[in-house]
């Protein structure tokens, strides 16, 4: 009876554990999608402004 309780315990605390582990990996993936999100975000708008730049470069030359 008493080596029953001790396996059931046993196995919920695994339970447990894997559910722990299972809900990490979930972070770690949200995380890691933010910040490849903020990343491609801030490089789009960087190649914006190097755009806009450039044409403003090719405005102000003198001869067109």
């Amino acid at each position: 009876m008493l080596t029953a309780m001790i396996l059931n315990s046993d196995l919920l605390l695994r339970l447990q554990e894997e559910e722990v582990a299972g809900d990490d990996v979930t972070v770690v993936m949200m995380v890691t999608l933010i910040i490849w999100i903020g990343l491609f975000v801030y490089l789009f708008q960087l190649d914006r402004k190097v755009k806009d730049l450039g044409e403003q470069v090719k405005s102000d030359m003198p001869g067109k």
